[in-house]
């Protein structure tokens, strides 16, 4: 975004102005885009309400550094390092404790009242747009997908449930490619970026990638469990060849979201310092630079042995925002590398001269190729006999031929006087090549009115659905219409 930040921030005042004009219209016009019951994973207790549920400000992401191989260092706190040199035109790092300087410029230091005015009276007249020019000349490319953008809002606006949002994004470039949120009765593009709710089930995901990486355990490997569907006492975290009479794989104990296979063996395998690697690899505990801020998804490990089981088989101290599920699912469809979201596609002057265009900028490395792909077999389970399966059995015609991996996550806790339902589902397609990750989070209220896959699911057939409906009619005399799915393709790679 160095290029952008370069024009955003040209001391020619007219250049200032149209500058300014750039960064509130970005703003203005994805907010008017926004304007527009069982894959549980096991887990629904009540949550305390602590300081561990609020997150804190933390050093912003630092360059990725080299984890092609394991961990030599199990005990290493954090993947990165302060002393890491920085990418070209990467943010700087912060030291702890202090706030991140802004992105851009403040645009109310440039614009009045009536210009502003003007955006958003052209904004109003089409919101589905990609592409505006501005009153100064210069066109501004979003990476938003105006139909997904579309669907999306009107399955979660349709459902109308507590809570809802969904963001996608190309896993290779980090461009967002939808992102909507809804609250308080409305749509809420704002509620994708907050990490308000509990990870669930989601963050076996980087239990996943601890034992696999770290303590090369394998996905076959077979696990024989009893219990622990609804809560894991410390019993459960021993073997017992008696009792044990529930064996499953990993990848299988990943599909179905097995509690007790993930606790106990992060109990028998995994030390604090080692998952807490992990999960900041994967982004937790850090800011993450946006176009708008973006809530921190906190992690508080417990030291406590028992507790530091249950949050490894995804029961709380973990909150996550669904811009980060998107970028955490992203980033094991893009080989173990975890990338940047932007929303800006490219800036063009009045005169055709190429302002700014999007360069995809690395957060760092969460896990190597290989377990990466370990992974994405392991989330393959969830949709083919797990937790997701029975959304995913009966394919559209969008959807044929598609792997989709991903991994749900539910849990449950009071806020207020009322028990929410969180409901997760995050992953990508197709599995072999990826063009897309997402994140789906519905929070349900007592009643519940629909789950994160309904709404994935939707957003799926959508996206991929997009060429087929558009493609034209089979010429007569012809049994069958060959078939068009031409993938939309990975931009500014």
């Amino acid at each position: 975004m160095s290029r952008l930040l370069e024009f955003l921030s040209s001391f020619e005042p007219r250049k200032a102005k149209a500058a300014a004009f750039v960064g509130l219209l970005a703003g203005i016009l994805v907010a008017a885009l926004f304007t527009h019951y069982d894959n549980v994973a096991s887990g629904k207790e009540v949550a305390p309400q602590s300081a561990s549920d609020q997150p804190a400000e933390v050093p912003s992401l630092l360059p990725e550094t080299a984890v092609e191989a394991a961990p030599a260092a199990a005990s290493a706190s954090t993947s990165t390092s302060a002393s890491a040199p920085a990418e070209t035109g990467a943010r700087p790092a912060v030291p702890e404790g202090q706030a991140l300087p802004p992105q851009t410029p403040t645009a109310t230091e440039f614009l009045d009242a009536a210009l502003e005015q003007y955006v958003r009276d052209a904004l109003s007249r089409d919101s589905s747009v990609r592409v505006a020019t501005l009153e100064s000349g210069e066109t501004i490319e979003f990476s938003i997908d105006p139909d997904l953008q579309d669907a999306v809002e009107k399955e979660i606006k349709g459902w109308a449930p507590e809570e809802a949002a969904f963001v996608a994004v190309d896993p290779h470039s980090g461009e967002v490619l939808a992102m909507a949120g809804f609250e308080n009765g409305k749509l809420s593009p704002g509620r994708a970026l907050a990490a308000n709710g509990p990870a669930a089930s989601v963050f076996k995901l980087v239990t996943a990638s601890a034992l696999v990486e770290a303590k090369n355990v394998g996905v076959g490997r077979q696990v024989c469990v009893r219990g622990g569907h609804s809560s894991i006492p410390k019993s459960l975290l021993f073997a017992d060849p008696k009792l044990d009479t529930d064996c499953q794989s990993v990848a299988e104990a990943m599909g179905k979201s097995t509690n007790v296979v993930f606790a106990r063996l992060a109990y028998n395998k995994l030390s604090e310092a080692e998952l807490k690697t992990y999960a900041e690899r994967f982004g937790f505990n850090k800011a993450i630079p946006f176009l708008w801020p973006v809530e921190v998804s906190s992690l508080d490990v417990p030291q406590d042995r028992v507790e530091f089981a249950r949050m490894a088989a995804g029961f709380y101290h973990a909150n996550l925002s669904p811009l980060h599920g998107a970028l955490l699912a992203g980033a094991i469809a893009n080989g173990g590398t975890l990338m940047q979201p932007q929303v800006v596609r490219s800036v063009t002057s009045a005169d055709g001269r190429n302002l700014y265009s999007l360069t995809p900028r690395k957060l760092g490395r969460a896990v190597s190729r290989t377990t990466a792909s370990k992974l994405t077999t392991m989330m393959l389970e969830t949709t083919a006999s797990g937790t997701a399966a029975k959304y995913f059995r009966k394919r559209s015609k969008a959807l044929d031929g598609i792997q989709v991996a991903g991994k749900t996550g539910s849990l449950s806790r009071k806020v207020g006087n009322q028990m929410m339902h969180y409901s997760w589902f995050v992953g990508f397609a197709p599995a072999d090549k990826p063009v897309i990750a997402f994140a789906s989070l519905v929070v349900n209220g007592p009643k519940w009115k629909v789950k994160g896959p309904v709404v994935a699911r939707k957003a799926l057939d959508a996206y991929f659905g997009k060429s087929l409906s558009k493609a034209p009619a089979a010429p007569r005399r012809t049994t069958r219409a060959p078939k068009a799915r031409i993938l939309p393709s990975a931009a500014a790679l």
